[in-house]
């Protein structure tokens, strides 16, 4: 019997398993300009929501509800950036951006 050849989805699937392959998927992902959220969903869908929630130790509940598009708390979202090895940080741009809000 021939011997199965993988699919490109899980061939990405086993690259994102590896040591830091979650993590420089999400990287890369938001390089391209993809938000935050939109790279950590689509890596999680691509890794398999079901062996993410295990390997990462996550609740599954909190992990769908992400995937579904809903907001999660802060302390949730640094949570699933402190198992990815990442974190949140916030830096001035170099030129503030003006208000177009009208003030009464």
């Amino acid at each position: 019997m021939p011997k199965r050849i993988p699919s490109w989805s899980d061939h990405v699937a086993s690259l994102l398993r590896k040591k830091d392959g979650a993590r420089d998927w999400v990287l890369a992902a938001i390089e391209q300009d993809e938000s935050p959220k939109e790279a950590l969903a689509d890596m999680i869908r691509r890794y398999g929501i079901k062996e993410f929630v295990h390997d990462y130790k996550l609740s599954r509940a909190t992990v769908y509800r992400f995937i579904a598009g809903q907001a999660l708390s802060m302390s949730s979202f640094e949570l699933l950036l402190l198992k990815l090895g990442l974190k949140l940080t916030l830096e001035p741009q170099e030129k503030a951006v003006k208000s177009t809000r009208k003030r009464k």
